[in-house]
């Protein structure tokens, strides 16, 4: 009996578009589709300082956000909501999405950084 395997590239254009589908259900309406956030509302996720730490990102999508926070040297204040209800596996592929359409074009944050940030 054969095996086949996914090749490797199919299973990581599988998880960007499993990614793109949580950022259009979950960030898309505060972030916009284009990441440059809603003007006087929401920040920028596009090329963010947020977006480029890792650890920041996820304890952000983990945790949720309130208050002042400095975003591309802008102030906001407002509130984001912990996205804790999802999977290690739905976060892990929503924000190798954020990263990679967002932040520059880092290594893809596996479910194991969801699960050590999780704790």
């Amino acid at each position: 009996m054969e095996v086949f395997e996914e090749p490797q590239e199919a299973t990581e254009s599988v998880s960007v578009v499993k990614g793109e589908l949580l950022y259009q259900q979950h960030c898309q309406a505060c972030h916009a589709a284009d990441g440059n956030g809603i003007t006087g509302q929401n920040p920028p996720l596009l090329a963010s300082d947020w977006v480029a730490d890792q650890e920041k990102l996820i304890d952000t999508a983990l945790g949720g956000l309130s208050g002042t926070i400095l975003v591309n040297g802008k102030l906001w204040d407002g509130e984001m909501p912990s996205f804790h209800q999802l999977s290690d596996e739905e976060l892990a592929e929503l924000l190798s999405f954020v990263q990679k359409e967002f932040g520059g074009n880092k290594e893809p944050i596996s479910v194991s950084d969801i699960k050590k940030r999780r704790q």
